[in-house]
């Protein structure tokens, strides 16, 4: 033990004058174990005294990990492409690997596609979505839309994404599916970071109206409404919601007059639209103003989105199924139940009820200041099963949320891919950050 342990318990234990509580605070950093645990020790003795330097330190720390964590979620991820006559099978999922983020490839129709050789080449890492355009050009792929995806029978989907089973990022059933380009084309886009921004098409419509309703109608005979409707993605590993609208910063079109809405646009599907989780995108309506004489082309359409994003925490809850029922497990975020686990009748796989409730953690609401239930998505979308070999298990909601202290659940777990049975559940804490999302598409043909 240092002369400065030695004086600093001396100093405590005589009576003599209480050293300063922040001081002892930052020795609780020293490179020392030894004055780092008389720094401890001092401060336990000062008991209350030692409170306001202690929490000071906890919210500056706390500060400092959110502002850290939010940069790094909303940070793209980086690809390597050095593929040179690989099938394209192989390449596919060394992407998904390398991404940690599960694609899919639509097999049946194309049997040979798979084993088609590609080249796939950057001189530096790109963005997931640019090794994904890419990917899609050298394949000649396409990437299938969530409105499709569900038609698709699951024998018709070989998963070619083996890695990311048993990494910590991928949401469950957050994946993107590829399959053979059927010629349909893609339109203008506008990526930022993890973002993807695709416009899907300006919309004119022109109504005259012959019987009015003055309690639902603005008494003008002729109404019209011109929208832009785009489609938002987010990176699989990542969900997206906002509340707020989208804001118009510039729209003129080639005769330079201004489409801007007016100042308070409303969203054709109501003020607080949802998107969906991961990789699927929603569709939303921003309102412009269809000029008496527009122009041939949109010179310029600019504005931003105001986001939500939702990441997973690198270090789960992890509960072993195995001797679970009856107990609870806990973590600085959340409290895990298992009420039971059993097999399911006629079918493979197990049946897990459980009950999650988040200790405190902010939530798209607000922060709470104590236990609070976790939202329905968060059930599913932050707990994932796996098997004996750590890899990931399908899950499905069999009945309706049960609300009380938790959100109550039971869960229908799938054998794992070689049919291993479920061993572990374990649940992830979510980061989040607010994101501006900005946009811009030029020279668009006007409606």
């Amino acid at each position: 033990m240092t002369f400065a342990c030695l004086a600093l318990l001396a100093l405590v234990g005589l009576g003599e004058p209480k050293p300063d509580a922040s001081e002892l605070v930052a020795r609780l950093a020293s490179v020392q174990p030894a004055e780092r645990e008389a720094a401890a020790e001092a401060l336990g003795r000062m008991g209350q005294d030692a409170l306001p330097a202690l929490r000071e330190v906890r919210a500056r720390a706390s500060a400092l990990i959110d502002a850290i964590e939010n940069r790094q979620l909303v940070q793209p991820t980086l690809v390597t492409l050095d593929f040179r006559e690989r099938p394209l099978s192989e390449v596919v999922d060394a992407i998904s690997k390398r991404s940690e983020m599960t694609l899919a490839l639509v097999s049946e129709g194309a049997p040979d596609r798979p084993r088609r050789p590609i080249t796939l080449q950057a001189p530096e890492p790109v963005t997931f979505w640019t090794a994904l355009d890419r990917l899609c050009q050298a394949g000649g792929l396409r990437v299938v839309p969530p409105s499709e995806a569900w038609q698709l029978p699951a024998r018709r989907i070989a998963r070619v994404g083996g890695g990311p089973v048993h990494l910590p990022r991928p949401m469950p059933g957050s994946e993107l599916i590829l399959a053979p380009d059927d010629g349909r084309g893609t339109g203008p886009v506008a990526d930022f970071g993890v973002f993807r921004v695709a416009l899907i098409g300006l919309h004119m419509q022109r109504d005259r109206l012959f019987f009015q309703n003055p309690q639902t109608t603005s008494g003008e005979p002729v109404t019209s409404r011109f929208v832009a409707r785009v489609q938002v993605q987010v990176e699989p590993r990542l969900t997206l919601s906002w509340d707020a609208k989208p804001v118009v910063l510039e729209a003129r079109d080639d005769k330079g007059q201004s489409l801007l809405p007016d100042p308070s646009p409303a969203i054709s599907r109501g003020p607080r639209p949802v998107l969906q989780f991961g990789a699927r995108p929603d569709l939303l309506d921003i309102p412009l103003n269809y000029p008496e004489r527009p122009g041939k082309t949109i010179m310029r359409l600019r504005g931003m989105l105001p986001a939500m994003i939702t990441g997973r925490r690198p270090d789960p809850l992890v509960v072993p199924l195995e001797g679970a029922p009856g107990k609870t497990f806990r973590s600085e975020e959340a409290t895990l139940t298992v009420h039971e686990v059993k097999a399911v009748p006629n079918q493979p796989g197990l049946a897990v009820d459980l009950t999650l409730t988040l200790q405190g953690a902010p939530i798209p609401s607000g922060p709470g200041a104590g236990p609070r239930p976790a939202s329905v998505a968060t059930t599913q979308a932050q707990l994932e099963f796996l098997d004996g070999k750590g890899r990931v298990c399908q899950s499905f909601v069999l009945g309706p949320a049960r609300l009380g202290d938790g959100i109550r659940r039971t869960l229908q777990v799938a054998p794992g891919p070689d049919g291993g049975m479920p061993v572990s559940v374990r649940h992830y804490g979510s980061i989040r950050a607010k994101v501006e999302v900005p946009f811009e598409f030029r020279d668009l043909p006007m409606p």
